[in-house]
């Protein structure tokens, strides 16, 4: 009796134990899926050359740090994307998510993005096609219900501007 008692007790366990690792893994999948649709979203934006529509992702605080290191805030960055969009012919983004770490209400995504742009070259005024490929990882939360990005970091990147790659920037060393 007290053997069978183990037995059950210990099934009990393993199924409870399973289903919490099933309701994270949904968790995680519902997360992911949420965040592509963003994603989506912001591709559709570019698509439009709509700068603000492509930024609803990030947050009022948000910032990234480019490969070299350089930190850069949100306001430099809505500048910098208002300059772009003016340039700019036409514009295709594609983001995949390749990882994604759910903690409560915290979210590490590995994103891939290609990009494929024709813009007007400013000192040649004729048009370029530009491909990027970068790897980052985003730092997303959830606020008021809804899931932006905090930051993020460009953890790799390969740049062709009509055919030719143009060097990659280096990381610069870390201080102190």
């Amino acid at each position: 009796m007290i053997q069978r008692h183990r037995l059950t007790a210990g099934f009990i366990a393993l199924c409870i134990a399973g289903s919490f690792g099933t309701a994270k893994a949904d968790d995680t999948a519902s997360v992911k899926k949420t965040i592509q649709a963003i994603y989506a979203k912001v591709a559709a934006a570019a698509a439009k050359k709509d700068a603000k529509g492509m930024m609803i992702h990030l947050a009022p605080d948000y910032e990234e740090t480019t490969l070299e290191g350089t930190v850069v805030k949100m306001p430099a960055i809505k500048t910098n994307m208002q300059n772009v969009m003016e340039k700019v012919k036409s514009l295709n983004i594609s983001v995949v998510i390749s990882k994604l770490t759910l903690k409560g209400d915290k979210a590490t995504v590995i994103n891939k993005d290609t990009v494929n742009m024709v813009a007007t070259n400013p000192q040649t005024k004729k048009e370029m096609k530009i491909v990027l490929e970068e790897t980052n990882e985003a730092q997303w939360e959830k606020r008021g219900g809804a899931w932006l990005v905090k930051s993020s970091k460009t953890l790799s990147m390969k740049q062709v501007v009509d055919g030719k790659e143009i060097p990659t920037p280096k990381k610069q060393p870390k201080k102190g």
